[in-house]
């Protein structure tokens, strides 16, 4: 069977079957999902339509589209897709291209070549003392909702967590003798 007039859309789901396999989490696979589901949505074809310039094509019209595009809420918003969201696009799909060669599909790493573009450099400012006393101030502490909430947003302040790791915090990971916290964290990392 000639590989080149494979559907793209198939490769896609074999590659995900891959990736599951693999152990990749339920949020690492919905993010590469959604990313070649619009690649095919957006271009589609077979193997042999899948290159350099065709990939570049289509990081170019990311560029071009609205960023909440088909949101069910957000009917009108002229901001676009972001240079970091395209270069999240254009990482999976260099992922994608390495897996087809890596499974024989292709005889090279078609897009080894694909400059993708700079992150955003965002800086995040610190919160003054004045600010984290105006967020603090909002709970009433005297009231077990309120107490859990000013415990919940200290935790966030002195520790840093990603709110899922917060969401997803176990009791039996609370050392209070010894003020330490275990957190499994993102890419199953355990940290203290």
């Amino acid at each position: 069977m000639d590989k080149s007039s494979i559907k793209i859309e198939i490769l896609v789901e074999r590659y995900l079957s891959a990736c599951r396999s693999a152990g990749m989490s339920p949020k690492t696979l919905r993010g590469y999902n959604e990313k070649l589901q619009r690649y095919c949505h957006m271009v589609g074809g077979c193997l042999g339509d899948f290159n350099l310039n065709i990939v570049r094509e289509h990081l170019i019209n990311l560029q071009a589209t609205p960023k909440w595009k088909d949101h069910p809420f957000i009917k009108k918003h002229t901001e676009k897709l972001s240079a970091t969201s395209i270069r999240g696009h254009g990482m999976v799909l260099c992922g994608f291209s390495t897996w087809l060669y890596e499974e024989g599909y292709t005889d090279d790493k078609m897009l080894a070549k694909l400059k993708l573009p700079k992150p955003n450099e965002i800086s995040m400012e610190p919160l003054s003392d004045d600010e984290i006393s105006t967020l603090l101030s909002c709970f009433n502490i005297n009231k077990e909702i309120g107490c859990r909430n000013a415990a919940c947003t200290w935790l966030f302040l002195d520790t840093g967590l990603r709110c899922a790791e917060q969401v997803a915090l176990d009791m039996d990971n609370l050392f209070l003798e010894t003020r330490r916290l275990k957190i499994m964290g993102k890419g199953r990392k355990e940290r203290i």
